[in-house]
């Protein structure tokens, strides 16, 4: 179990302020748990349907004494009679007439008035990019598709095709705006994470990173095939405008898996480093001008394709099928693993295992969990049904994509295998399926599935 900590000065008191309004704590929970609480905040005001802008109104600031109200609302569980007196004295001080609150509270009001979303940016920062612990494990969640059973590599690379082809209908129906409107009740919901989830990838730098989003005057058309840690960019788009069909990108996939038969340096294995780490070790790589291709392929790539070799001995020792494939979806095993045929900054990775095991590991920061469920859902009723069609005339064949690894950074290499290792290490899990009721019963008892499991996660950690 795993909770972020901000820590802020005086200066950033609205900061503080804002994130109470938001929620009281956030947690990150294991294998397919996907957070629904947090709001849906970057560019509040946009919808693929789309509606009309009016129709999506701004995020509101809530009056002062509500956020108070909540703040000691929360804060019971955990204090005493005596502490909570004070802790009420002391937000009587603060939202009394005149006080810091009130003048905070006109800020955050000002702000509102003059951004689209006034708690988007702190949101993305705070809670994303300035965190420096590593994503993997820490944030990045791991989603796990219904297991198929195969024998060869011909099944584990035509499982692949599949997935690539829906994955690819979502796209082109997000792009054609054909993905339903989400709604709450009759309001329209912002949509604008959708378009952020493929293309996307997230940039190591000091203290805070960046993210790239996809460009829309130049749309990538091609995915990121990795294995044996070797990495490839493969066109997926034909010179008709359109994805090529199945059967052409089971082609390139049988490509990609001939020319990587020798393992590759583990170099994918450094974006799993705690993030200043990580943004040393990638300005070093940045200067050559052909990791510098390397890297930009990958960066702008829709999504990156896992083709994983034997399980770790981790995966080998888990309890059962279940939490196996919740290891490797979560972190690949290790060093000692899959790790290193990762790349933990793209926002979406679809993993396959020798043994059947489908699924993906996203990076957090540019969405929420709903586009992917969303996502997730479309692949899995498109792979249940047969789609004929047009293979493309012309398409580019896959181009093989080599790191130049000086000696500083095979060395950064070996310390993050060590310190990944120790994460792996750390982490216990047990995933299996709770069969004594689901999410309808306890809506009917008024109460948030979300918040419901997050409490039981907790509480069985107090325990």
């Amino acid at each position: 179990m795993f909770a972020k900590i901000f820590e802020v000065s005086a200066a950033t008191a609205s900061k503080v302020m804002a994130a109470h309004m938001s929620r009281n704590f956030l947690l990150k929970l294991p294998s397919k748990v996907c957070s629904t609480m947090a709001p849906n905040i970057i560019n509040a005001r946009f919808s693929t349907s789309p509606p009309k802008a009016s129709a999506l109104p701004r995020l509101p600031v809530p009056p002062l004494k509500i956020t108070l109200d909540r703040y000691l609302r929360s804060i019971k569980p955990f204090v005493n009679a005596e502490e909570l007196k004070v802790t009420e004295n002391l937000a009587a001080k603060f939202g009394s007439a005149g006080g810091v609150g009130e003048k905070l509270q006109k800020l955050l009001d000002e702000r509102a008035k003059n951004t689209e979303n006034w708690l988007a940016d702190w949101w993305l920062n705070t809670a994303y990019l300035e965190f420096r612990a590593p994503v993997v494990v820490f944030s990045n969640p791991g989603l796990v598709f219904p297991r198929k059973e195969i024998s060869s590599v011909k099944e584990q690379l035509s499982n692949a095709s599949q997935v690539i082809a829906a994955a690819l209908d979502f796209k082109v129906k997000l792009d054609s705006n054909e993905i339903a409107q989400e709604k709450m009740g009759p309001h329209p919901l912002d949509m604008s994470q959708y378009f952020k989830v493929l293309g996307t990838c997230r940039i190591p730098a000091e203290k805070r990173d960046k993210l790239r989003l996809p460009n829309d005057k130049d749309p990538a058309k091609h995915i990121v095939v990795v294995h044996n840690n070797q990495f490839f960019k493969v066109n997926v788009y034909g010179n008709h405008g359109g994805p090529i069909s199945q059967g052409q990108i089971l082609g390139q996939l049988k490509d990609c898996i001939h020319d990587s038969q020798e393992v590759a340096p583990p170099v994918g294995i450094l974006t799993s480093e705690h993030r200043d780490n990580w943004a040393k070790a990638h300005k070093i790589l940045s200067q050559s001008p052909q990791n510098k291709a390397v890297l930009d392929a990958i960066e702008t790539c829709l999504f990156l394709v896992c083709i994983d070799g034997p399980p770790s001995p981790d995966e080998r020792a888990a309890p059962n099928q279940f939490t196996s494939a919740a290891l490797k979806m979560t972190h690949g095993g290790g060093s000692r693993g899959n790790s290193a045929n990762r790349w933990f900054d793209k926002t979406i990775q679809f993993v396959f295992g020798p043994d059947g095991e489908v699924g993906l590991t996203y990076e957090h920061s540019p969405a929420e969990g709903q586009p992917i469920a969303v996502m997730m859902d479309h692949i899995v009723n498109y792979c249940a049904q047969r789609h004929p069609q047009q293979p493309a005339l012309r398409y580019a064949k896959p181009q093989i994509l080599n790191f130049e690894v000086a000696n500083e950074v095979s060395g950064m290499i070996e310390q993050a295998k060590i310190n990944l290792d120790k994460l792996v290490e750390d982490l216990e899990m047990y995933s299996f399926a709770f069969t004594g009721y689901g999410k309808e019963y306890i809506k009917s008892q008024k109460l948030s599935p979300d918040s419901y499991v997050q409490m039981g996660i907790q509480y069985a950690f107090f325990r």
